[in-house]
Formats: structure tokens, C-alpha cells, sequence
């Protein structure tokens, strides 16, 4: 998973739906902040994005893949802050 904090009307979802191209990757997913009322929300990010993977191996090809280095360059212009990543493990 990816918080991402972006800039006022950054149109994000066609830059990082492009990640579902690469084969490595699955299951893309990329959501909005719904404001809930809950405190505990991460409302300082604005949008999620998700994505599995095989295994290991399949996360390390899809970090050097060309788009991926790609988009990773171009997106940093919509950041209005730092993200933040939780990588895990289905049990």
C-alpha cells in the first residue's frame, strides 16, 4: 500500500493506473480519503493505492521496471508531501 498526499486537483488516477501494465503487478487498486468522521483516519492522505504481488521476486521486478521508474519520476510533481508505504504479508 501507498498513502499518497497530493496537491489541490492533481489528476493522479490515469498516471498511476499505468502500473497495472506491468505484468508483475496485481489487483491495482487506487482510492480516495472518505471522510468517515473517524480520528484515527490517515486524513492527511488523499489517496491510496494498492497492489499485489506473487512474491518477492515479482515486488523487485516491478520496483525496477522501466514504467514503474517511469511514473515514479513524472508523479513526484502531484506530491504535496512525502508517502508513505505499509508492505505486508497475507498470513
Amino acid at each position: 500500500m501507498a498513502y499518497l498526499d497530493t496537491k489541490a486537483n492533481a489528476n493522479v488516477d490515469a498516471n498511476l493506473s499505468q502500473l497495472a501494465q506491468i505484468e508483475t503487478v496485481k489487483n491495482l487498486q487506487i482510492g480516495t480519503f472518505w471522510k468517515l468522521g473517524d480520528e484515527r483516519a490517515l486524513a492527511t492522505y488523499d489517496v491510496l493505492m494498492e497492489m499485489g504481488f506473487t512474491d518477492e521476486a515479482a515486488y523487485r521486478a516491478h520496483q525496477q521496471h522501466p514504467l514503474h521508474l517511469q511514473v515514479k519520476a513524472q508523479f513526484g510533481a502531484y506530491l504535496a508531501g512525502p508517502l508513505a508505504t505499509y508492505d505486508y504479508q497475507v498470513r
